[in-house]
């Protein structure tokens, strides 16, 4: 199964990664590691220091899965609007399941501030999963 895991390095994605260990089998599951980095102002180049954090994020995550047993088919950075980029890769990677972490915002912070995963998923041609997850307080990506 194609896994699409988009993180972004807050504690809902990393406790996301987690969870995913726990729920996917590693003989059949392929993640697919993506980070979309919004864009500030159209035609303004993403900034170097955003672009080496979202490198090192990957690695750290490819990282964890590796010795959970996962392979990770791809890990990479994308910038642009993030809800429309993941749609987008998912469509053009051929993913079969969306899992991302939420922030947990209420009803009208999410109409006030947007959502990236709410955006995902009622965009998304995918099925999308999004983990919301207090049990795992506590765990690190070094575990």
């Amino acid at each position: 199964m194609k896994v699409l895991l988009p993180v972004d390095g807050s504690k809902p994605s990393h406790d996301t990664v987690q969870w995913s260990t726990h729920i996917f089998n590693p003989k059949t599951t392929r993640f697919y590691l993506l980070i979309a980095i919004p864009e500030s102002l159209p035609g303004v180049p993403v900034e170097t220091y955003q672009i080496e954090d979202a490198l090192k994020l990957l690695e750290d995550y490819k990282d964890l899965l590796a010795k959970k047993g996962f392979h990770v088919a791809k890990a990479e950075y994308i910038s642009g609007d993030p809800a429309e980029s993941i749609c987008a890769y998912a469509d053009e990677m051929k993913i079969e399941q969306i899992v991302m972490g939420s922030h947990g915002r209420n009803p009208l912070g999410e109409f006030l501030m947007g959502s990236v995963s709410s955006a995902v998923f009622k965009h998304a041609k995918q099925p999308v999963f999004i983990h919301r997850n207090k049990a795992l307080e506590g765990v690190s990506l070094k575990s």
